[in-house]
């Protein structure tokens, strides 16, 4: 038999105490992670890119090494010429665009806000539709984008 130096409070041995014990210790990490995850994302900046030449599987990693090594949180997507990178550091986009270019590929800034009518691919369950609709709202909307295009400067020897 135990004395009562060793014994467990009663609350401890009913169910619904520890039950709601641990629901609030998973309630309160959850709130710890949403909180630190949308304090971590609020610096991020987007830079659209365009480059002299369709970015394959090959320059595309290594744009995408060039890129993490400035910033290890940094997203990189492309798609024929286009680059679209979000940054959650403060790098400015000469820095990131000196970076890019030291390698064969020539890089240049798109102007404009790309998170404002850049064609998003909806999935409604017909893939060679949404395929379609989503290249004819991008190439409609790279046309309105040319006027923005800064030149992409040869690379110097």
């Amino acid at each position: 038999m135990l004395d009562n130096q060793h014994r467990f409070p009663s609350s401890y041995l009913k169910p619904e105490v520890g039950m709601m014990r641990l629901f609030t210790l998973c309630a309160s990490a959850i709130c710890a992670f949403l909180i630190a995850n949308s304090a971590h994302g609020q610096g991020a900046t987007i830079h659209l890119l365009q480059c002299d030449a369709v970015i394959d599987g090959a320059h595309g990693k290594l744009a995408a090494e060039v890129v993490k090594n400035l910033d290890p949180q940094a997203l990189i997507s492309w798609d024929g010429q286009l680059m679209k990178i979000r940054l959650n550091s403060g790098i400015e986009q000469q820095e990131l665009l000196r970076a890019l270019n030291q390698g064969a590929a020539r890089f240049a800034i798109l102007g404009g806000d790309p998170r404002s009518g850049m064609p998003v691919r909806i999935d409604t369950g017909d893939p060679s539709g949404d395929d379609l609709r989503y290249e004819q709202a991008k190439a409609a909307w790279l046309n309105q984008q040319q006027s923005l295009v800064q030149p992409v400067s040869p690379a110097k020897e």
